[in-house]
């Protein structure tokens, strides 16, 4: 018995783009990628075959579209598809998650996070008021980290640390413009809310 595709591009499934769960009633053991789930969705508010309404979640009605990039938006809304509210995430073309964001109508809120093409986490970042807020944390697809920036009301605003081997540059910015001020310093003198190793947060997501 041959393994079963996806029955909208009749391709097989990936580690980075997997069948997601049956969103109607049909019967049989259809399967179906988040993309082209994304496509179908985008079309029609109930599955063609069986009209069983697509899912929403939390009562949330719930927008899909690909930008012109090809990345695939996928997010919750109360009444206006233009506004935001809830999970709002886009996956790479391939169909892996690229960025989890959560919004408060039409305002990003709280903990953000980014992964690489294979999943691994790259950076996490913090809203507050619809603005990035506190610190950026960025790691390098090695695991390694990268860079920290300092936020205040979306602007850059004090410290910025930029990471080589065992030193770390530091540089000072006030609303988005970098001063006149640098210093290198020993990775290990630095306190642990700077050096922070990359968690082990997982590219997966409730939504599907």
């Amino acid at each position: 018995m041959t393994d079963p595709t996806c029955f909208i591009c009749m391709e097989h499934a990936t580690s980075t783009n997997p069948y997601i769960e049956q969103v109607c009633n049909c019967k049989g053991s259809l399967q179906l990628h988040a993309a082209c789930y994304a496509n179908l969705r985008n079309r029609h508010s109930t599955c063609p075959t069986c009209k069983t309404p697509y899912p929403t979640r939390d009562g949330l009605k719930i927008k899909t579209y690909i930008d012109s990039a090809g990345y695939i938006h996928y997010y919750t809304y109360i009444v206006d598809e233009n506004i935001p509210h809830g999970s709002y995430i886009i996956r790479y073309p391939h169909g892996a998650i690229q960025t989890h964001r959560r919004y408060e109508h039409g305002a990003p809120v709280h903990i953000g996070y980014t992964w690489n093409t294979h999943g691994d986490l790259i950076e996490r970042y913090t809203y507050l008021n619809g603005q990035l807020n506190s610190y950026y944390y960025v790691w390098g697809d090695d695991g390694q980290q990268v860079e920290v920036r300092s936020y205040s009301e979306g602007r850059l605003s004090g410290s910025h640390y930029n990471f080589d081997g065992d030193y770390v540059r530091i540089h000072m910015y006030i609303n988005d413009r970098k001063i006149k001020y640098e210093r290198y310093v020993p990775t290990h003198t630095l306190p642990s809310w700077v050096v922070v190793p990359r968690p082990n947060v997982s590219s997966t997501s409730d939504l599907l």
